[in-house]
């Protein structure tokens, strides 16, 4: 089964994680929920219901793996794509390109 990306229906925190998803070709399914509608309800309803350790959004469904946070999520699927460095250099700049997605 594919993995499973929730998040707001929209960009923010969730966009660099699909653009990672892409650039690895990983098959994903998104589960979109909507804060302009009933402020987020549906969000709620579900929330503690899911699994995860610490409930928030992104969360990240690998399997049995349930990861909450966007730099967490990134850096897994970085992880399963052999994507992280192991020089000092390439950490450093890892680091960097992490934050700047943030930034």
């Amino acid at each position: 089964m594919a993995p499973l990306l929730g998040y707001w229906k929209l960009r923010g925190l969730a966009h660099s994680i699909r653009y990672l998803l892409e650039y690895t070709g990983t098959e994903y399914q998104e589960k979109l929920y909507d804060n302009a509608k009933n402020y987020g309800e549906d969000w709620l309803k579900e929330k503690f219901n899911l699994g995860l350790t610490l409930p928030n959004l992104p969360y990240y469904v690998d399997g049995n793996l349930k990861i909450v946070q966007s730099n967490a999520i990134l850096r897994h699927i970085a992880r399963k794509n052999n994507l992280l460095a192991t020089t000092e250099e390439g950490l450093a700049l890892q680091d960097m390109l992490e934050n700047y997605a943030m930034d």
